[in-house]
C-alpha cells in the first residue's frame, strides 16, 4: 500500500496490549508497576523464571522472558511455549519448558489464580444461574447461556453453556478449523483469554472512535491493535502524538489500565 505525495500514512499501535489487560484484570502488581515505570517487562519476566535480579538477566534469557510472557498467559504449558519459542527462533528442550513454565507461574500467582478463579466462577454461574462479581467482571446467565460483563458493559455470551458429571465447562459455538457447529469444551485459561482479547479489542474500538471524532474520514484500516490513517503530509507528526495520546490515556471505564503506544509515519505501509 503507498499514497500520494501529498498524503502520508501514520500508524498506531498498542504496545504488549494483552499481556498489560492481563496483568490488570488479574491485579498482578509487580507487572503493572513495571509497565507504569516502562520497564522491559521481558526482563522481568526472565528475572522471576531464573530467580536473579533484573540487572542481571543476559539477552538470551530476556528472549526466554518474552517467549514465557506470550506463551504462559493464558495457561499455556509446553505446547504453547514449543509454538512460541519455535516463532523466535528459539530451542528449547523438555526439561526447560517445565522449568520455564514453572518458575513464569510462580512468580505471576495472581494471573494463574485469575485463570482458576474466572473457571470456578462461570462454572458456579451455569450450575445455578445467579449473578456472581469478580474483580471488575460480572458473571450471569441469558437463559441457558453463559453471560461475562466486561468492564466496557459489553457481554460475552456462551451459547447454551453446561458443566458435565466430571465438572468440565462447554458451550456450542463455531468450531475455528472444521468451521462446524459443535460443542466446545473450556476451561479457565481460554475463558481468560476471551476476555483479555475482548477488553483489548473494547480499547481499540474506544481510540478508533475518538480518532474519528477528532479527525473525521482519515482511518483507513485496522490490523488487530493497530490503527492506520492517510493524512496530509504536513500533519502527519502531529496525528502521530495525537493517536499515540489517546493509546496511552486508559479508558473511563478501565482507571489502572497502564496502556501504552507506538507507531510510524511513511509512504508506504509494513509491518
Amino acid at each position: 500500500m503507498t499514497v500520494s505525495d501529498k498524503t502520508t500514512l501514520v500508524s498506531a499501535d498498542f504496545s504488549q496490549i494483552e499481556a498489560r489487560v492481563l496483568a490488570w484484570l488479574a491485579g498482578e502488581k509487580e507487572t503493572l508497576d513495571a509497565f507504569a515505570r516502562n520497564d522491559d517487562v521481558y526482563v522481568l519476566a526472565a528475572a522471576g523464571i531464573y530467580r536473579v535480579p533484573p540487572g542481571q538477566v543476559t539477552k538470551a534469557q530476556r528472549l526466554v522472558g518474552k517467549v514465557a510472557v506470550l506463551a504462559l498467559g493464558y495457561q499455556g504449558g509446553a505446547g504453547a511455549l514449543t509454538v512460541m519459542a519455535d516463532a523466535y527462533g528459539l530451542t528449547l528442550e523438555e526439561t526447560q519448558k517445565e522449568e520455564i513454565k514453572v518458575g513464569w507461574r510462580r512468580a505471576n500467582r495472581s494471573i494463574v489464580q485469575f485463570w482458576y478463579d474466572v473457571e470456578n466462577t462461570a462454572r458456579d454461574t451455569v450450575l445455578d444461574g445467579r449473578t456472581r462479581t469478580l474483580g471488575c467482571l460480572k458473571f450471569g446467565a441469558w437463559g441457558r447461556h453463559l453471560l461475562i460483563q466486561l468492564p466496557s458493559g459489553r457481554h460475552l455470551v456462551y451459547r447454551d453453556a453446561c458443566v458435565s458429571a466430571d465438572n468440565e465447562i462447554s458451550f456450542m459455538g463455531l468450531d475455528q478449523y472444521p468451521r462446524k457447529w459443535k460443542r466446545i469444551t473450556t476451561y479457565g485459561g481460554k475463558l481468560v483469554e476471551n476476555i483479555t482479547q475482548a477488553v483489548a479489542r473494547d480499547c481499540m474500538r474506544d481510540v478508533m472512535l475518538q480518532a474519528d471524532e477528532l479527525h473525521p474520514d482519515e482511518l483507513i484500516l485496522t490490523v488487530h491493535d493497530e490503527l492506520l490513517a492517510e493524512v496530509v503530509s504536513t500533519e502527519a507528526d502531529a496525528r502521530l502524538a495525537t493517536y499515540l495520546e489517546l493509546m496511552s490515556t486508559p479508558p473511563a471505564w478501565a482507571p489502572g489500565l497502564p496502556v501504552a503506544g507506538d507507531g510510524w509515519v511513511g509512504q508506504n505501509y509494513r509491518k
